[in-house]
């Protein structure tokens, strides 16, 4: 289990509502306090694709996607730190190991629906 790293030092608390957007900058993520977020992104046609369903203690952000388009939606009222470049270091490690497994078990789910279809 990873530990969790010591709080971020001068960072912006916010709160977003049901169905609002969590602002994406280059270089900041967001600390989940409270609540739960679904990242996700969109093709051509308009198919919305979610890549994963966060709460607290999980870090989201633009820093941890090359999607685009991309964005953050709160599924439930949220509190959100905002982690600043200077704090990030710990916080992304933890971070892109939580988003490495959780796709990881994801790819595990589609290759065993695959599988199962067509072998029946």
């Amino acid at each position: 289990m990873l530990s969790s790293p010591s709080p971020p030092r001068l960072s912006i608390v916010q709160t977003f509502a049901r169905k609002e957007f969590l602002p994406l900058i280059p270089d900041r993520v967001w600390l989940l306090e409270k609540g739960l977020v679904r990242t996700l992104s969109w093709n051509s046609e308009g198919r919305v694709t979610t890549f994963g369903i966060w709460g607290r203690g999980d870090v989201v952000g633009l820093p941890l996607s090359r999607l685009s388009p991309y964005q953050v939606e709160c599924l439930t009222p949220v509190v959100v730190t905002e982690i600043l470049p200077d704090d990030q270091s710990s916080f992304l490690y933890d971070a892109l190991l939580k988003h490495l497994w959780y796709s990881q078990e994801l790819f595990d789910i589609v290759q065993k629906t695959s599988v199962s279809r067509c072998v029946f």
